[in-house]
């Protein structure tokens, strides 16, 4: 399969999680898939500012990826929050 497709796939899946999840395990799957990275990031953007030497490029390079993994958290909070309202439409249409 083609790279490129594959990986349009990839983020047309992930979207619509993050836009539509109707199931739990959608959301602790966003949460699984999503806090992985974040925590990758973040950590080592915490790595990258605690180097002894803490040259310029150190600092950019933390605050990218510390970026980063707040952009993931991002994400899963969004898919957490559309998940939430999903369901309170589900329970207003039903009383």
């Amino acid at each position: 399969m083609d790279p490129f497709k594959s990986a349009i796939i990839e983020a047309t899946v992930i979207g619509s999680a993050i836009k539509r999840p109707k199931k739990l395990i959608v959301v602790i799957g966003m949460w699984i898939l999503l806090g992985v990275y974040a925590i990758d990031y973040l950590f080592t953007a915490i790595a990258s500012f605690s180097d002894a030497s803490f040259d310029f490029s150190a600092i950019i390079f933390g605050l990218v990826f510390g970026l980063i993994g707040i952009f993931f958290l991002i994400l899963a909070t969004l898919s957490t929050r559309n998940y939430l309202r999903y369901k309170k439409e589900q329970n207003k249409d039903n009383s």
